[in-house]
């Protein structure tokens, strides 16, 4: 019983060992790939530029709209029942915080009618215009109105001279914006094409809006290298933890192979020599007067047994083997001690 409960102590405790090296190895392994860095863009200041077209669909008089000449959002625009187009385009240039200091924009507005994979007009054009404003924060509008009429006219002598139809045409309209400002100390320079289309379905006799609203953000700042000190001694005390339950469990394996070893070398004994290896009985004659003289291994032990012609008698006792041959008052033995008491002594 002894012998089992050490075993599953042995088991026991290299099962510990092992799974705490396991878990001691996995953290080395994920704290390498924690990062020691990072760099973080941290922001001075946000800018933005808005782009919002609203419109309103004139029509003729008609039965459908109830005789409405102003159509409502989202309602079904027949390009055969409207007269106008007016479209109200307004852009903004902000920045956060606001900045004292002056602010350039130029812009034009280019409205296109165009035939897919065709041919492309320019139809309406607001030249380029410049403006300076003594402020962070800009806006600029502009109001735009399209005779649906005359662009059906037009389509029509074009499709006339070309001899190519389409069902679908579309009426685009292209502003360049061009901002310059100095925003803390760094200059800004800003290109913004917000463009809106209007798609002439005649196919299906109807006008779609598309493109109605466009932004633009971005910052101005500076990056930031951020160092977790944390990571490095993370790493480090994984790195001792997996040295120390490696060795740990080195130095187990390597006492339970000894252990092994002195057993196995204790039974080869005992089935080598069985028949001149007595075993002790509990009682056992003590004679103060003897000589007791330690031979150096078992082999000796053997000649002797053989030349006094006496057995080998073996006794266990607290973890000692003891193999002993007795002529007359002199005891000759040999001592196999166990590695567990050997630590004790």
């Amino acid at each position: 019983m002894k012998k089992t409960g050490g075993r599953i102590i042995d088991y026991l405790i290299t099962s510990l060992l092992l799974l705490l090296l396991i878990l001691s190895l996995y953290g080395v392994y994920y704290s390498q790939k924690m990062p020691e860095k990072e760099i973080k863009f941290i922001p001075a200041f946000n800018y933005s530029q808005k782009a919002v077209y609203d419109y309103k669909v004139i029509v003729k008089p008609n039965i459908v709209y109830d005789n409405r000449s102003v159509l409502k959002p989202n309602e079904t625009a027949y390009i055969s029942l409207v007269k106008f187009v007016n479209v109200s385009f307004t852009y903004w240039f902000i920045i956060e915080p606001k900045v004292v200091g002056l602010t350039n924009i130029s812009y034009d507005i280019t409205c296109y009618l165009e035939s897919p994979n065709n041919w492309k007009k320019i139809y309406l054009k607001i030249p380029r215009r410049t403006l300076t404003m003594d402020s962070s924060n800009v806006q600029i509008s502009e109001n735009l109105s399209f005779n649906m009429t005359n662009i059906t006219k037009l389509i029509e002598a074009i499709r006339e001279e070309t001899a190519a139809f389409s069902e679908v045409y579309y009426l685009k309209i292209v502003p360049h914006i061009s901002v310059s400002t100095k925003i803390g100390l760094k200059p800004v320079h800003e290109e913004f094409i917000p463009t809106m289309t209007i798609s002439l379905l005649y196919s299906k006799n109807r006008l779609s809006f598309e493109g109605l609203t466009h932004n633009d953000r971005k910052s101005i700042g500076e990056y930031q290298t951020i160092y977790f000190t944390n990571v490095r001694y993370t790493r480090f005390v994984f790195y001792v933890l997996s040295t120390v339950f490696s060795i740990a469990l080195i130095y187990h394996l390597q006492k339970i192979r000894k252990k092994r070893s002195r057993k196995s070398l204790i039974d080869s004994y005992l089935k080598k020599y069985s028949d001149i290896i007595v075993e002790s009985g509990d009682t056992i004659e003590k004679r103060p007067e003897r000589t007791v003289v330690r031979v150096k291994s078992f082999e000796d032990l053997v000649k002797i047994s053989d030349e006094s012609v006496k057995p080998i008698i073996h006794r266990e006792e607290n973890g000692k083997h003891i193999f002993y041959v007795l002529d007359m008052d002199v005891r000759y033995e040999f001592l196999i001690e166990e590695m567990s008491k050997r630590k004790k002594s």
